[in-house]
């Protein structure tokens, strides 16, 4: 297949999952400077790092504007609020190779947009600024950050300035919690979110989790009863980002082997492998990286007139790759892959018995290629655990001295755990 095709086909198959993409909105509002409330459609995007301005649509089959953040003061998407402050913000560096030799923090005065966590008696809030987390506290009125930087007094020393877990003892400790305890608390949103709730409920406060109860209660008050997202049930929830997928894979090829010696081979066979999927924090976690070594054996006998063919190639595959995901729901995902291939031979061998008019024979040994590599790009669809892909490789070199070429078609199924 040539390079030509291959950029084709995989334009091709990247066309309707961006066209998917650009259509995935969620309902969502924001207050613009005047302090006017517009309710609509907010394209869903990295929510991670707030961008300068986002997709707005009044309704689902509406145009689509954009509005800058720079006029507005609060917007919501999804249950997530993200609401304008003016707050001191530590612009210490978190790269290895630019660490401070202090560990005070270094403020600058800033306006930004911090992501609600928790709302309550004391509210918790982050943003991410200056390729790091931050998070905040909200309390009477006042908002601090809760500190944390890592610096290098020494060329050969890397410490961390944990001053947030001294003011949590001291500013939100209302269940009276040890310093033991809250030593083992990490600069993390999975262990300052549980501690905010907690303390909140302690201090006879709320979480978002119990405003967002209430709001439905209100909104749905007009509803059947049996309609209504009543206090005992658990309202909807997106649950966590995962990090990483670790799957088992059964692949049936249609391998192609061509060369110049015999006439090209084409077989069927069913491959065994791992597949090792690590999601990246970006763009809501729709891009990840891909491991998947595998073993392919392949045997392949054949007797004509005049000769004797008998290959035996074993290889041991190492695809590293990059996967984009397109979530069609929280069960489905669409995505498209694309792979380079390296691959290792083991104990493989070509042999030829060519047969004269006489019937006297000559064998011939053709060295296998003991390294070599080559793309790969596949389309799939995952339900729950379960993943079915089509992919397709370019041609790689099987023989010494480019006398042969091999490639596969595959049909893969993927068991995840």
């Amino acid at each position: 297949m040539s390079k030509l095709t291959i950029i084709v086909v995989i334009a091709i198959a990247l066309y309707p999952i961006q066209s998917l993409a650009q259509s995935r909105y969620k309902q969502g509002y924001y207050i613009d400077d005047s302090g006017v409330r517009h309710e609509g459609w907010i394209r869903d995007t990295d929510w991670r790092k707030v961008p300068v301005s986002f997709r707005f649509k009044t309704s689902t089959a509406g145009d689509a504007s954009a509005i800058r953040l720079d006029g507005i003061q609060e917007f919501s998407i999804g249950g997530q609020v993200f609401s304008e402050y003016t707050v001191d913000i530590d612009q210490s560096k978190d790269n290895l190779q630019w660490l401070s030799e202090g560990k005070e923090p270094q403020f600058e005065r800033k306006e930004v947009f911090l992501k609600q966590l928790v709302k309550g008696d004391v509210s918790l809030l982050s943003c991410y600024d200056n390729d790091r987390v931050h998070f905040f506290y909200e309390k009477e009125g006042e908002i601090k950050e809760l500190i944390w930087k890592r610096y290098a007094p020494t060329t050969n020393s890397i410490r961390e300035n944990k001053t947030f877990q001294t003011q949590l003892i001291t500013e939100i400790n209302c269940q009276n919690y040890s310093f033991d305890k809250v030593q083992s608390l990490k600069y993390r949103e999975e262990d300052l979110v549980p501690y905010f709730n907690n303390h909140n409920e302690c201090a006879a406060g709320y979480s978002i989790a119990d405003q967002a109860r209430e709001e439905s209660l209100i909104e749905d008050s007009t509803l059947p009863l049996a309609d209504r997202n009543l206090p005992d049930q658990e309202p909807p929830s997106e649950g966590k980002k995962k990090d990483f997928n670790f799957g088992l894979k059964l692949a049936l090829l249609g391998n192609s082997f061509d060369n110049s010696i015999t006439e090209k081979v084409n077989q069927t066979d069913l491959r065994f492998g791992l597949g090792f999927e690590f999601f990246l924090p970006y763009v809501n976690n729709t891009i990840s990286i891909l491991i998947e070594p595998s073993f392919k054996a392949f045997d392949y006998n054949e007797e004509t007139d005049r000769n004797i063919f008998d290959l035996k190639y074993n290889s041991l595959e190492v695809p590293f790759g990059v996967r984009y995901s397109l979530p069609l729901s929280q069960q489905f995902r669409l995505f498209v892959n694309g792979f380079y291939v390296f691959s290792h031979s083991l104990n493989s061998e070509y042999n030829v018995t060519f047969i004269n008019d006489d019937l006297s024979r000559f064998r011939r040994t053709f060295g296998v290629a003991s390294s070599s590599g080559n793309v790969s790009y596949g389309l799939g669809i995952e339900y729950k655990k379960i993943a079915f892909e089509v992919r397709n490789s370019s041609k790689r070199s099987f023989l010494d001295q480019g006398l042969g070429e091999y490639q596969y078609l595959a049909y893969i199924i993927q068991y995840s755990f």
